[in-house]
């Protein structure tokens, strides 16, 4: 272990000085010394250039922050290690290689065989103090410490996103199913609607009625299908960021080479995770097309059953000798006359009987009235033989004169 402190110590010298790096600066041909000491050797001569290979140097110092911190922690390391005593640097020896022991394979440099104590921030890899100047040369460095750090910190507001996507599965869910749990109440109660329609046409329209509670079970089944399914998914996305988030926790708590050398493929996991989908319209049962207009709309199929005259007949109006059809639209002359009471508004000299004044159109002309009868109506005029007509008209003398 003190081997290997020496030859660290000796890559961190500076070479005009020759003593640990203080407040290292880099060149453009990649040569490092103490701005102290390059300054000085500067002050010397009339070009700025390097003490080592001569190239000519232009424009401002580059500080090395990640070879500060390496000296800088190499000389705590040292008193230390002074401070201890030789038996405190056996104990210190013995637990750093029991502590090395435990951790992976990867926490030495697979190319020099050194412990890896920097972070290369282009690469997104841990690397030791010779891969500096090597392939990655004008890299970004940080500490592992800092690294970690940073990436811990964002790995944290990843997983309060998977936090909150969590809860939006289970506040998901719970929609779900009380949606699933209103729609069949809103079944229920479309039902026992459409059930109170159909019950005044009862006995024309059963297998309307029929028709109409299959289509709202076929809806029904579609949507709770519908909604089972998302269900479905959402419990097997639920389950799945449930295992990553254990993963990403695990892995939170892990040393910091190991950290690091598995932040990247679980933080692309977690960051390509997504809040549940939000429900499409149209989820709820369409109970404005099972319910509006329903009568007219029912009646509009019953027409061929129940047709609609717009022209009537007034039984009270008609005279004894005329009998009226059930539906009221049609009438034969009868030899015998009916017993039936006389009331005022019946006819007793001409054999016709009286429209309501929303089934025909009438004038008043002097002391007539003229009605016109839609074709198809049937009509007696002026004791004549019963017949129907295409269009006729009746008149009806108002004061009997």
């Amino acid at each position: 272990m003190a081997s290997s402190l020496s030859a660290l110590e000796e890559n961190l010298k500076c070479p005009i000085c020759l003593e640990l790096f203080r407040d290292p600066v880099l060149l453009h041909c990649s040569h490092s010394f103490c701005r102290t000491c390059l300054e000085s050797s500067w002050s010397l001569k009339d070009v700025r250039e390097c003490p080592l290979c001569r190239k000519t140097s232009e424009g401002s110092l580059l500080n090395i922050l990640v070879l500060k911190e390496a000296c800088d922690s190499l000389l705590e390391e040292k008193k230390r290690r002074i401070s201890a005593g030789p038996q405190g640097s056996l104990e210190s020896q013995g637990s750093q290689e029991s502590q090395g022991s435990k951790e992976s394979q990867g926490s030495q440099c697979s190319d020099h065989a050194e412990k890896l104590q920097l972070y290369c921030e282009d690469d997104q890899k841990l690397v030791c103090l010779h891969c500096v100047s090597g392939y990655h040369e004008n890299h970004t460095f940080y500490s592992i410490g800092k690294a970690a750090r940073d990436r811990r910190e964002k790995l944290k507001t990843t997983q309060e996103s998977l936090e909150e996507n969590l809860k939006a599965y289970d506040d998901f869910k719970t929609n779900c199913d009380e949606i699933t749990k209103h729609i069949k109440s809103q079944v229920q109660q479309t039902e026992d609607k459409i059930r109170v329609h159909f019950e005044k046409l009862h006995q024309f329209l059963r297998e309307e009625e029929e028709a109409r509670i299959t289509e709202l079970k076929e809806e029904e089944e579609k949507k709770i299908k519908k909604m089972e399914g998302m269900i479905a998914k959402a419990d097997k996305e639920h389950r799945t960021l449930s295992d990553l988030n254990k993963e990403v926790k695990d892995v939170l708590e892990t040393e910091d080479e190991h950290f690091l050398q598995n932040y990247e493929e679980i933080c692309k996991r977690a960051e390509c995770t997504t809040p549940p989908q939000e429900l499409e319209s149209g989820a709820l049962i369409n109970v404005a097309k099972h319910l509006g207009n329903l009568r007219y709309r029912v009646l509009e199929n019953m027409k061929d059953i129940c047709p609609y005259y717009p022209v009537i007949m007034d039984p009270n109006t008609a005279r004894k000798s005329l009998r009226l059809s059930e539906d009221l639209i049609s009438l034969s002359k009868e030899d015998l006359e009916q017993d039936i009471p006389n009331v005022q508004e019946r006819f007793t000299c001409y054999p016709s009987p009286w429209a309501p004044k929303d089934s025909a159109l009438e004038h008043t002309v002097g002391r007539w009235r003229l009605k016109t009868v839609p074709i198809g109506s049937s009509v007696w005029r002026k004791n004549r033989s019963k017949g129907k007509r295409n269009a006729v008209q009746v008149l009806m003398k108002v004061f009997g004169k």
